[in-house]
This record gives C-alpha cells, sequence and structure tokens, in this order.
C-alpha cells in the first residue's frame, strides 16, 4: 500500500512537472510570436516611412535653372568701335581718328567719364566678398564678373555698365575693385575687339582705348599687345 501510494505520488509529481513545462514552453512560444509580429510592424513602418521620404524628397528636388550670363544690348552698343574716319569719311557717327587738332582729341576723351583706375601688376581670380559686404555688392561683384567673361571693359566703363544696370556708384565700385581684373590685359582685348572690327593706326587706336576709358599707359600697351 505504501509502495503505491508513493508511486502515485511520484507519477502526480512528473504530470505536474511536464504540465508546467508544457505550459512554460506555450508561455515562451507565445511571447515569441509576439515579438515577431512586433518586428513585422516596425519593419512594415519603417519601409512606409521610407517610401514616403523618397517620393517627398524626389518631388521637391529643386529644379536648377541655368543662368545665361547677362547680355545688355547697352553693353554692346557701348563697347561697339566706331569706324574711323579715315576709312569711312561720310559716317556720322565717326569715331577719334589722327588729327593735328589734339585739343578736339583731348575734350573728346574728356567727354567721356572716367574714372582713374588702380593698375594691378597681375591678373588675380575674382576675390571672395568680405563678410560685410552688401547683398548688392556681392552682386554686383558677379556681375561684373559675367561682364568681362563676355567682353573687355576698361575701369570706368565697367563700373558705368555696372551703373547702368541698376546698382549704386558704390555697389559698382565695389565689384569692379574686387573683380580682379588685368586693365592692361582688358586694354590688350579691347584693342584686339576694335582691329577686328575695322582698321586703326597706332595712334587711332590708341586714342580709341582711352576713349572708352582706359588711361594712356594701358591704351599703349593694349596697342603694342596686338602688335603696334
Amino acid at each position: 500500500m505504501e509502495n503505491l501510494s508513493q508511486e502515485k505520488i511520484e507519477e502526480e509529481e512528473r504530470m505536474r512537472a511536464e504540465a508546467r513545462e508544457k505550459a512554460e514552453k506555450e508561455i515562451a512560444k507565445e511571447k515569441a510570436n509576439k515579438k515577431a509580429i512586433g518586428c513585422l510592424v516596425l519593419l512594415g513602418l519603417f519601409a512606409l516611412l521610407l517610401i514616403i521620404v523618397l517620393s517627398s524628397g524626389g518631388s521637391d528636388k529643386p529644379t536648377t535653372t541655368k543662368r545665361t550670363k547677362p547680355v545688355t544690348e547697352t553693353a554692346s552698343e557701348a563697347e561697339t568701335p566706331k569706324p574711323e574716319a579715315e576709312n569711312n569719311a561720310d559716317t556720322a557717327e565717326v569715331i577719334k581718328t589722327e588729327t593735328s587738332n589734339k585739343a578736339d582729341t583731348t575734350e573728346a576723351v574728356k567727354s567721356e567719364p572716367a574714372a582713374t583706375p588702380t593698375e594691378k601688376p597681375a591678373e588675380k581670380e575674382a576675390v571672395a566678398p568680405e563678410p560685410k559686404a552688401t547683398l548688392g555688392e556681392k552682386n554686383a561683384l558677379k556681375k561684373a564678373q559675367n561682364y568681362l567673361d563676355y567682353t573687355a571693359f576698361s575701369y570706368s566703363g565697367l563700373v558705368e555698365q555696372l551703373e547702368y544696370g541698376g546698382h549704386t556708384n558704390k555697389e559698382a565700385v565695389y565689384g569692379t575693385d574686387n573683380v580682379g581684373a588685368d586693365w592692361n590685359e582688358q586694354a590688350a582685348k579691347k584693342a584686339q575687339n576694335y582691329l577686328d572690327y575695322t582698321a586703326f593706326s597706332r595712334q587711332g587706336l590708341i586714342d580709341q582705348l582711352k576713349y572708352g576709358g582706359f588711361t594712356n599707359s594701358q591704351a599703349e600697351y593694349g596697342a603694342k599687345a596686338v602688335g603696334y
């Protein structure tokens, strides 16, 4: 009797242990299932968020429009040389030519507003605007570089062109001072432009360059650069 009771007790304990072990396994399995479901939900939310971000990023991407260099009709007209009187005597808008009347030549040169530029020994890259530069001064510097990329200018001619484009004198002077141009080289380029348009004598070419705002030394440099 005692042996049977003992075996029954052990059997009941074994059954309880198996039941407890089975229950623990069921609980662990349920937890694992919940964890897997949670991971799937998180992955789904992350994928949805990524799709939304990519879609909004693609539609909101700004379109970059290439800016063309501003070229005003006035810049072309102001810098187009007039035919020399020797070749076009009947033209109303005759450019200054060689003449013994130096007084008239001097008066014509003075009629062109010109500031005395500071000659620079070598052409430099455009200087970055100072931190305290105004927005107008920064834009004047950019516009000055655009003009020089299009054609040659004297110091005073570039200042006047910037002012004609709407910049104040202060902004125009800032842009011209900081554009880093070599005015001797600008005179040489302008001299070549004149010769590409029509023929000039050496003195006529120098006078025309001076009329365009270049100093006497810059004009002589330009004439020498093209072969005179």
